[in-house]
This record gives structure tokens, C-alpha cells and sequence, in this order.
């Protein structure tokens, strides 16, 4: 009787224990939570630009203009945080990724030529990719590589689990030269740089949805250029599309479909973003949805080039 009350008491503690660190836990996340919505409400009073503001706009910055590029900087900030929102779980915290975007914003602006015919949004998510992706290999690793060693030892990885779903094995060394112009010792000595490489493919999530933190890192060295061309074309190509049916239509169909830096969203998230009623929200959609089709179609270019 009395060992039992010992153990029971041994289980409150414990069970007591756990809570106290989770609320310390909770505690110290609270002031980070806190300062990102006051971020997020900071920035959302700056409204998106018309295609024609931007042209205006970087030209302006081009030319040295401080105030016309702080605008174009201010109003696309929320493109930076639909972005950083994808590599929530990457390791890094969620305001230093949004940082490390702004400055891949911020990139963009001085290198964006608005003469090229497509709209900012377009141009800018690479930059803002990049910057946060090389942080998250630069800062989120438990062991410090190169950034190009980085690359290489993830686009080996990347390359060994498709080929285990092919293979129902794992591939060896030697499976891998096949698909890459290096030895088998010289993928040996790249992947051995690792002293943890479990836990560069360990789950992120700490579940089965098999999302690792290999998956957020960039792989730049195993992009087929010619691909490359191709999707950068399409994006233009969707983009020049989209500009063609209004800011607001343009706006909807972005946020509906998760183009232009937006996430996929609700109609009714996008009634509240946009502060349109559902029914409106609805009615544009398919009006600009119909609009686009005849676009297509008028441009001659078959939907299998797109997708």
C-alpha cells in the first residue's frame, strides 16, 4: 500500500514536472508568437501595387529613388512571409526566416527590370528562396558544410531515394554514378562529410509524412538547366496571363490557386483579405477564370507546354 502511494506520487511529480516545462515551454515561445502578429498586423497596412505602380515605381528605384524603393519594399512584405510560412519547420525561427527574405526582397528590387514584361511577385520569389534556403543549410544544420558541399551531399541524397523506390533496395555508391558524372569514391567522400547524416533525412515533423530537412534545402546542382528555361518561361507566361484581368480578379485568382507568392486559400479567407463578400469573391473567380481560358486559348499555346 504504501509503495503504491510512493509511485503514485513519483507519477504526480513526474506528470507535474512535464507540465511546468511545458508551460516554460509555451512562455518562451509566447513573446516570438507575439512580435510576428505584430508584424504580420504592421505590414498589412500596405496595400499590394498595380502592374503600373511597379513599372513606375523600379524604374524610380533604378534611378536612386530611397522612397520609391522602400515602397516597393513595404508592399510586398507579405510575399516574403506566404514564403517563409512553407519552411516553417525547416529549424530556423520563423521571424529569422522572414528576415533573411526581406533581404532576398530587397535583392530583388535593385536587380528587377521592370522592361521585361512580367510582374514583380514573379521575379522576386527566387531571390526570396534563395536567401532563406541558404540560410536554413548556412544556420539549421547541426554540423557546419560548405554551402556548395551542402548542395551536392543533398542532391546525392535526393537522388538515392528515388532511386530506392525504384530499385526496392538501397542504392550503393555505385548505383549513383550512373546519374552523375562523379566517381563512386568522390560521392563516398561528399556524403562521409556528414558525422550526422542521419539526421539530415530524419523526419522534421516527428511523423510519417517523410518531409526531412533535406527536402528545404536547395539543390541547385541537380536543376536540368534546360527545365529550368521552361519553368521560368511558364511563370512568365502565367504571369503576363494574370496581369491581363485586373488587380482584383488577379488578386483572387492568385490567392484561389497559390500563384504570385500566395498560399492556396479559401473563399472565404480570401473575402476577408480582399473584403469582399463570399458570393462576390465567387463571382470573380469564375469571371476571371473564364476570362483566362479565352486568353489561352487566343495565345496558341497548348496546355500540355503549361501543365
Amino acid at each position: 500500500m504504501v509503495k503504491n502511494d510512493i509511485n503514485n506520487h513519483q507519477k504526480d511529480d513526474s506528470i507535474e514536472s512535464e507540465y511546468n516545462e511545458e508551460k516554460s515551454s509555451e512562455e518562451a515561445l509566447t513573446p516570438t508568437i507575439d512580435v510576428a502578429k505584430m508584424y504580420l498586423r504592421e505590414i498589412g497596412h500596405s496595400p499590394l501595387l498595380t502592374a503600373k505602380e511597379e513599372v513606375d515605381l523600379s524604374r524610380k528605384a533604378q534611378k536612386g529613388d530611397a522612397k520609391a524603393r522602400r515602397k516597393m519594399i513595404e508592399s510586398n512584405l507579405r510575399l516574403v512571409v506566404n514564403i517563409a510560412k512553407h519552411y516553417f519547420n525547416s529549424g530556423m525561427d520563423f521571424l529569422d526566416l522572414i528576415e533573411e527574405g526581406n533581404l532576398g526582397l530587397m535583392r530583388a528590387v535593385e536587380k528587377f527590370d521592370p522592361e521585361l514584361g512580367f510582374r514583380f511577385s514573379t521575379y522576386a520569389t527566387r531571390w526570396i528562396r534563395q536567401m532563406i534556403e541558404r540560410a536554413i543549410m548556412n544556420q539549421g544544420r547541426t554540423v557546419r558544410l560548405p554551402v556548395h558541399v551542402a548542395q551536392e551531399l543533398q542532391s546525392y541524397r535526393k537522388l538515392a531515394r528515388e532511386l530506392a523506390k525504384t530499385l526496392d533496395r538501397q542504392p550503393t555508391t555505385n548505383d549513383l554514378t550512373k546519374f552523375v558524372n562523379k566517381s563512386a569514391d568522390e560521392i563516398q567522400r561528399v556524403m562521409s562529410l556528414d558525422n550526422n547524416t542521419v539526421s539530415i533525412d530524419a523526419p522534421l515533423f516527428g511523423d510519417d509524412n517523410n518531409a526531412s530537412f533535406a527536402d528545404f534545402m536547395a539543390d541547385d546542382s541537380n536543376i536540368d538547366p534546360v527545365q529550368q528555361i521552361q519553368d521560368d518561361a511558364v511563370i512568365c507566361l502565367v504571369d503576363q496571363w494574370l496581369s491581363k484581368l485586373g488587380d482584383l480578379p488577379r488578386e483572387v485568382i492568385a490567392r484561389r490557386f497559390g500563384l504570385c507568392g500566395y498560399e492556396k486559400s479559401t473563399l472565404k479567407e480570401i473575402s476577408k483579405a480582399v473584403k469582399v463578400n463570399c458570393e462576390k469573391v465567387r463571382q470573380i473567380q469564375n469571371f476571371g477564370l473564364r476570362k483566362l481560358r479565352n486568353i489561352v486559348s487566343n495565345s496558341g499555346i497548348s496546355r500540355e507546354v503549361v501543365g
